[in-house]
């Protein structure tokens, strides 16, 4: 796959990843198909029940930004699945009753569906969780113009365009800018929640800034410091999330 060079400017579209928590496979495969109805919604998993998506604890915190949950379920009702994390991505309860609503929205889910459910209703609920997100979105742009890097030299400031990648050794990561490259005592798994937007991890031990990528071909990312190109692998796991946040023409 070969996109070129690309323009930096209007570059990321949203893209909603999200999970179904049911036990019932007759509701998943309909939330399923209402989901392939939405373009900005990326469905990665489905879970028959809240006991086996508690043990995705972690992935589900650092991968997913919405949850389609039951509440129902044997082993574990989804609003005791709720009350196992201290803050979780945005959830859209989907029941078949209506009593668990007071319950649910103390745990602050965003909305809460009763089956059946009509892709009207679906639509505005998950238009509501679009609109949460690009507001979320332009505040942390809004406020992420400069990055602060602690190295053994002493707190570094950085613009948020001056880091063309970073790659994991370790414990330990490389922040590579132009004429300059950092080591900084860190994960890449602790830092990519307080990059701005457009900090993308294309690769277990790799994490680029898409402003600047200078050309995509196959499985690698290009770019070019200090008038050297830079070849940096793309994994697998990683590209169906990449590709979608590139407003590719």
């Amino acid at each position: 796959m070969n996109f070129g060079v690309f323009l930096k400017d209007n570059l990321f579209r949203m893209n909603i990843n999200c999970i179904i928590i049911d036990d019932d496979p007759l509701a998943t495969k309909v939330l399923q198909e209402l989901i392939e109805k939405v373009s900005y919604l990326n469905l990665i998993r489905t879970y028959p029940s809240a006991q086996e998506a508690i043990f995705k604890k972690e992935e589900i915190l650092q991968d997913i930004d919405l949850i389609f949950l039951d509440v129902e379920m044997p082993g574990m009702t989804g609003i005791e699945f709720l009350s196992a994390f201290e803050k979780h991505p945005f959830v859209i309860i989907v029941s078949s009753k209506k009593n668990y609503a007071i319950d649910a929205f103390e745990f602050e889910v965003t909305d809460y569906l009763t089956k059946p459910i009509s892709l009207p209703r679906f639509l505005k609920a998950t238009d509501r969780i679009l609109n949460l997100m690009q507001e979320k979105q332009k505040i942390d742009t809004e406020t992420a113009e400069d990055i602060f890097l602690k190295t053994d030299k002493g707190i570094i400031r950085l613009d948020s365009d001056d880091i063309f990648y970073i790659e994991a050794l370790e414990n330990y990561i490389k922040v590579f800018t132009e004429g300059k490259t950092y080591v900084v005592h860190h994960t890449l798994k602790s830092i990519i929640g307080k990059l701005p937007q457009q900090y993308i991890r294309i690769h277990r031990s790799y994490i680029v800034n898409a402003n600047r990528i200078n050309q995509i071909q196959n499985n690698i990312v290009v770019v070019v410091i200090d008038n050297e190109r830079k070849v940096i692998p793309m994994g697998k796991a990683y590209q169906k999330d990449f590709f979608a946040k590139l407003n590719i023409l």
